[in-house]
């Protein structure tokens, strides 16, 4: 066998390590799709010690991570979150799920409709809108920001984030993140290099799969949780991790 050919396998032994190590960190008190690991996902210092500072040094992170929040990436990150579909970020033909307590019980406007949300027969994200014209009442269903099934973007699930569950504003930025944070330096003071050789996942697209599966799973509403902490433990300017 000649060197190249060693090296070959070496990587490939490195990546599967790699994965293995944050898949298992990654996994406890949140049953994560497809991957029966003890979880530490519990809460954000759990995440952060689990993932960062066990991994540090010859690990994937090599060194601290630094993320930015949803926050960031609908105001200052708009550019960015907007010229990416969901649907196209994680490869799916779904798009996010509306809040348990905020989607409509029915398809007919009324009182009890009175500032749900739905999805209509066209893919349109709707509200059901009270009217009052001298003391009579009309309900009627109004388009939200003209969101659709199909044009929604990264921002637009990110912006509506009291309409749409947690998880999925979360994995949004995530997504990004790990887009923008691959690399380092730049622009963004993001360190998030979790995808390529020798790191947990191979691709973005990997991740971002891995990203959507845990968000629809049963325990997605958990995932969500331990990703909001994961971001606010480690954020861009705040962290109080110091390189490793």
């Amino acid at each position: 066998m000649n060197s190249e050919q060693n090296n070959d396998i070496n990587q490939g032994k490195s990546a599967n390590s790699s994965r293995r190590k944050f898949l298992q960190k990654a996994s406890a008190g949140v049953a994560l799709t497809t991957i029966p690991a003890k979880s530490v996902w519990a809460s954000g210092g759990g995440i952060l010690n689990s993932i960062a500072a066990s991994n540090h040094g010859s690990g994937w992170t090599n060194g601290c991570m630094y993320l930015l929040s949803h926050g960031y990436w609908k105001q200052q990150g708009e550019t960015e979150s907007k010229s990416v579909l969901f649907t196209t970020a994680f490869g799916v033909n779904s798009y996010p799920e509306i809040q348990a307590e905020k989607l409509a019980s029915s398809s007919v406007a009324s009182a009890d409709t009175k500032g749900d949300y739905q999805w209509n027969g066209f893919g349109e994200l709707e509200k059901c809108i009270e009217e009052n014209d001298r003391g009579t009442k009309t309900y009627h269903w109004e388009s939200v920001d003209g969101i659709t099934k199909s044009n929604i973007t990264l921002h637009g699930a990110m912006t509506n984030e009291s309409i749409f569950a947690n998880v999925f504003v979360q994995i949004c930025a995530m997504y990004l993140n790990a887009e923008y944070g691959n690399s380092s330096p730049n622009v963004y003071g993001l360190h998030f290099p979790v995808y390529g050789t020798g790191k947990p996942f191979a691709s973005l697209s990997e991740f971002a799969t891995w990203l959507y599966n845990n968000a629809t799973s049963n325990k997605g509403e958990s995932f969500g949780s331990a990703l909001s902490s994961l971001i606010a433990g480690n954020h861009v300017g705040t962290s109080t991790c110091q390189d490793y």
